[in-house]
């Protein structure tokens, strides 16, 4: 939804949405690393490095969001009300996010098997993990499928505006 309202209004350079993207992919090619070492463990539920690097990257990606977030924040005066929308569905997200996060991060900094996602405990992992991405998902299908239009019609908004508004510009200067 940040992308979304960056089209609309510049904020950030595109480039700034690609760099999660690129340690997302690193991300990946850890944790299938971390895979195959674990499949040779004798603990193989137990934290590894590999598995601490991977979370460690996870959580450099929701600060980063965090940040982008807050520089998307404070430009909000400028935005039309359909990227406020998009703005406030990013707001309600990032809390939700942070729980998920965090019972990564106490698996893997604890060892605390509770918090373990194939052995722990299935309450904590339902209200740390599973409510949270429900709540995300929901949150951002209803945004997206009643408050915000698709980007085209926004553009098409914004250039009809800004057509008018020269239209009315030659008029007062014929006149």
């Amino acid at each position: 939804m940040l992308g979304r309202i960056n089209k609309v209004v510049t904020i950030v350079a595109k480039l700034m949405f690609w760099i999660p993207s690129i340690v997302t992919w690193i991300d990946i090619g850890i944790s299938i690393g971390g895979w195959v070492s674990v499949t040779q463990a004798e603990h193989s539920l137990a934290p590894t490095p590999w598995s601490r690097a991977s979370i460690a990257l996870l959580a450099f990606i929701y600060l980063y969001l965090v940040g982008i977030f807050i520089l998307f924040w404070l430009h909000k005066a400028e935005y039309f009300a359909e990227e406020r929308w998009a703005l406030a569905g990013v707001a309600f997200c990032v809390p939700l996010l942070a729980i998920r996060v965090a019972y990564s991060l106490i698996f893997v900094i604890t060892g605390n098997i509770a918090f373990n996602a194939m052995k722990g405990n299935p309450t904590l992992y339902l209200i740390m993990t599973m409510l949270p991405e429900f709540f995300i998902i929901a949150a951002c299908t209803y945004i997206i499928a009643t408050r915000i239009s698709p980007l085209v019609k926004t553009r098409k908004k914004v250039q009809q505006t800004t057509e008018e508004e020269e239209s009315r510009q030659r008029l007062s200067i014929g006149s």
